[in-house]
């Protein structure tokens, strides 16, 4: 597999920490305490920006709305169709480190270093529930739309799972010794995959939690895993500065993306995000959005 670095966007004074593609924009969240916009199409900044008191760890974007998690714990809520924001309130005693927003459920979830998961009406911004599920980080939150269940993975290794009404929970297992950085579903198999500070891909039925397989994949904490739009390939990337593709049905490696090899990125490896079948961007400490190109 061949794998071309086709531009590279730099302006962020710090690192970077997550990234989302959306429409025709990418969109960079920094410790520098801005979020940014680039045209994906001229690869150059967009004009549209958020400035915000401290570093921004995460954020989601619907429709209507981009909702920013900053290190002060502070969330920061803006009208995309007015460029306006709406609200900026503290919601974490330390920083928001995942946010999951579910427009069609009129739900907004937090997660914080103080180890809280928060329950937001989404149209008011009320606080419908907190609850501390551990003594670390919440690193991670997933919504499994099928089967109605939000899914956190948390600092100390453990998985909870929680039902959709009443935000009770109801199952939780251990994913990892360490933290977990991420959890996906598989998108044709029955399993949740996990990722996190051990260097490895776990595979869980997604049924009774059962461990299906577990892959060494890198040698120092995967901070993201995901799935390219036609479901066939996957991509992790690494505190160890690598990216790794891989085949999705049998996860087996294609290719490994480094700078020794391929230009690639000089320090940890935050986020990553596919913009088709073909394209993704990376970003990471070394304050450089990569976007790169699969070849035949």
């Amino acid at each position: 597999m061949k794998v071309e670095l086709i531009a590279e966007l730099s302006g962020h004074a710090a690192p970077v920490y997550a990234i989302q593609a959306d429409g025709e924009l990418l969109y960079s969240a920094s410790s520098d305490r801005m979020l940014a916009s680039w045209s994906m199409r001229l690869n150059e900044p967009n004009p549209f920006s958020v400035k915000a008191e401290s570093g921004i760890y995460c954020f989601s974007i619907s429709d209507s709305f981009l909702i920013l998690g900053c290190s002060s714990g502070n969330v920061h809520v803006i009208d995309l169709a007015a460029k306006k924001e709406i609200k900026n309130f503290k919601v974490h005693k330390k920083g928001v480190y995942s946010i999951e927003l579910l427009a069609d459920k009129d739900l907004l979830i937090t997660g914080g270093g103080d180890g809280i998961v928060n329950f937001f009406r989404l149209s008011t911004l009320e606080l419908i529930r907190s609850i501390k599920i551990s003594s670390l980080k919440i690193r991670t939150i997933l919504f499994d739309k099928a089967r109605e269940l939000i899914y956190v993975g948390c600092g100390e290794g453990m998985v909870r799972v929680f039902e959709l009404d009443y935000f009770n929970e109801v199952n939780s297992f251990c994913a990892s010794e360490e933290s977990v950085n991420e959890i996906i579903k598989h998108p044709s198999k029955p399993l949740l995959i996990t990722t996190g500070k051990d260097g490895y891909i776990h595979f869980w039925k997604e049924d009774t939690f059962e461990k299906f397989r577990s892959i060494a994949a890198h040698n120092m904490t995967i901070y993201k895993l995901a799935i390219s739009p036609d479901n066939k390939l996957a991509a992790s990337v690494s505190r160890d500065k690598s990216i790794k593709l891989w085949e999705v049905d049998s996860f087996d490696i294609l290719k490994k993306i480094d700078r020794r090899t391929d230009k690639g990125h000089t320090h940890s490896i935050n986020d990553i995000s596919w913009i088709n079948e073909n394209e993704f961007f990376s970003a990471g400490d070394d304050r450089i959005i990569r976007r790169w190109k699969i070849g035949e």
